[in-house]
């Protein structure tokens, strides 16, 4: 349960300030990802140009 309230946190904070995660490094050509990480939560997302936000989220052990 601890897990997912810190995951919740993430994407209420994602949801505030999109652009809060750090930029991943990608090929030429593909979507350019952010990573923001809370605790044990990792969400691995991507900001669109009208600023919706694609998320995968996961927990680390």
């Amino acid at each position: 349960m601890a897990e997912l309230v810190r995951l919740d946190r993430a994407l209420v904070t994602i949801s505030l300030d999109p652009w809060i995660g750090q930029e991943r490094p990608s090929r030429a050509g593909h979507v350019p990802l952010r990573e923001y990480i809370e605790g044990s939560a990792r969400v691995i997302y991507h900001v669109t140009v009208l600023g919706s936000v694609v998320i995968v989220a996961y927990l680390e052990v």
